[in-house]
Formats: C-alpha cells, structure tokens, sequence
C-alpha cells in the first residue's frame, strides 16, 4: 500500500486523534502536504512559536493560536473539515489540554478534525491514549496494534488500524 493510501485510510478511519513519536516532522509534513494538494483537504499546522498556520490552500496565519489551549479552542469551533498537525506536542500537557481533546473525541455527530500529535515521545494519559490511533513509523505494526478501539455512543467499538504495515516515511 503507497503512502498516500495509508494517509487516507488514517483520515477517513474515524479517528479524531492520531499521534506520531518522531523527530522527523519534515518528511511526515511533506506526505500530509501531498495528500492535502491531492484531496483538497485542508491542512493546518501548529508550532509554539507560530501557532496555527494553513499549509493548503491560500498559507494564512491564524491569530490567537499560538498557546496550545488556543489553537484546541481553535480545532473545536472551526466549522469545516481540517487536518491539523500539532509539531512539537509536550510530553506533559496541561489538564485542560486533556479535556479538550477528550472532548473533541467524543462528539459522535462532528467529525470535523484529524488532530495529528507529533513528538518525541508522547505518553499521552489512558483516555486520549487509549482512543487515540497511532502511527508507527519505520516499523510494522504488531498484530494487537493492527486493531484498535475507540467509543462510540459510551460502548468500546473495534476499528481497523490503517494497515498491516505501519506508514513509513522517508528511509529507515
């Protein structure tokens, strides 16, 4: 399976929150860019330093999203489908981060975001951590992680990972 067949399987897979542990943001921000310009999904990412900036399309600064609490509060009320990579995602978040997020995974009748975490390492909390899909880089899935489980109206629900192999970016 191509690269962008595995982006589109982690977009359309019904997951809300997805994480990367990597130090390669460039290459994994290069293949969302191309499915972005293939799809015409819109494509958001943020950094402390800058906050939310729109990659596709017409490249806009959004304002007052530099804090991470702002640019959730930012995810949560845009009206339209996004694609949102958060680089440099904190080992430790504040609570209301977590919230937030828990939040964002639970509207079962939105579904206007695909928040992508990107770190070195991120040991999310058990909610967002157990609900959350996971993108492996460089290495195949394992067989338990070739399923994982989110909620759906207060019941656990199976959904399919994105493939049997994880997506890789880039040489190993």
């Amino acid at each position: 399976m191509n690269q962008l067949q595995q982006i589109h399987n982690i977009v359309t897979s019904g997951f809300k929150v997805a994480k990367v542990e990597t130090t390669r943001y460039d290459d994994i921000i290069k293949l969302f860019a191309q499915y972005s310009a293939k799809t015409s999904k819109a494509l958001f990412l943020w950094h402390q330093r800058s906050g939310i900036n729109r990659l596709s399309g017409k490249q806009i600064a959004m304002k007052n999203t530099r804090l991470l609490t702002e640019a959730i509060n930012f995810i949560e009320a845009a009206p339209d489908f996004g694609i949102y990579l958060l680089k440099d995602f904190p080992e430790k978040y504040p609570v209301r981060i977590s919230y937030q997020l828990q939040e964002i995974m639970s509207q079962q009748t939105i579904s206007n975001c695909l928040i992508v975490l990107m770190g070195q390492h991120l040991p999310l909390d058990s909610v967002i951590g157990k609900f959350a899909l996971t993108i492996q880089c460089g290495a195949p899935l394992n067989k338990t992680a070739g399923e994982q489980r989110r909620q759906v109206n207060g019941q656990q629900v199976r959904k399919s990972s994105v493939s049997d192999q994880a997506v890789h970016f880039g040489p190993r």
